[in-house]
């Protein structure tokens, strides 16, 4: 499998003067605790940037969008083309605190199914999800329309497993997996959920 992580945003409620994911979360990057975490499961790690000069200090394969334009959609659709691998477990740059027991859940249900995807009471979760190389055909056909698809617009044309929020709190009771980072507000949080969550 490859490990994917997005990091295509603007980060505008940063001001887009801050790229989100270069802020420090217990001394590291917020998106090195991911790229970490990613390596020490998967073989291949792709970042999807459309600016590789913030990211080249990092151990990952620099890819950018193939269709700019498209928000999370052209990064999902970048790195399931350049992956090498068939399976891949797709992660927000600002997600810094996935567990790596939730990977393991999801990762241990893929066979058969194209998407394997967390969905809460609040929602599905996207950005922290399985994607198969099957699902590469209708992300195009949705870009293509030309509209601004949403990156759920294409999930009924594929395979899809929902994990229940009763069963991903099993292992994940607080769903930290799913906190994410948008607004400094959220930042001064993670800066305290690190002391917690995030080990040196």
């Amino acid at each position: 499998m490859t490990g994917i992580i997005l990091a295509g945003g603007k980060s505008k409620r940063f001001g887009g003067k801050i790229d989100k994911a270069l802020l420090p979360l217990n001394n590291k990057p917020t998106v090195q605790w991911i790229i970490e975490k990613l390596n020490s499961f998967f073989p291949e790690t792709i970042l999807v940037t459309n600016q590789p000069e913030n990211f080249s200090q990092f151990p990952v394969k620099l890819v950018s969008d193939i269709y700019p334009g498209y928000a999370a959609l052209s990064g999902l659709h970048s790195g399931l083309h350049y992956s090498k691998n068939f399976y891949n477990f797709v992660v927000a740059c600002d997600l810094p605190f996935v567990l790596p027991e939730l990977i393991r859940c999801l990762v241990k249900n893929k066979e058969n199914y194209d998407i394997v995807i967390p969905w809460l009471k609040t929602g599905q979760e996207p950005f922290c999800a399985i994607y198969s190389k099957n699902c590469l055909q209708p992300i195009s056909e949705q870009i293509k329309k030309g509209a601004k698809p949403r990156i759920i617009d294409f999930f009924k044309e594929v395979k899809l497993l929902k994990i229940k929020e009763e069963e991903i709190k099993k292992i994940d009771p607080d769903l930290i997996s799913f906190f994410n980072i948008n607004t400094p507000k959220d930042y001064r949080k993670a800066q305290q959920l690190a002391k917690k969550f995030l080990s040196v």
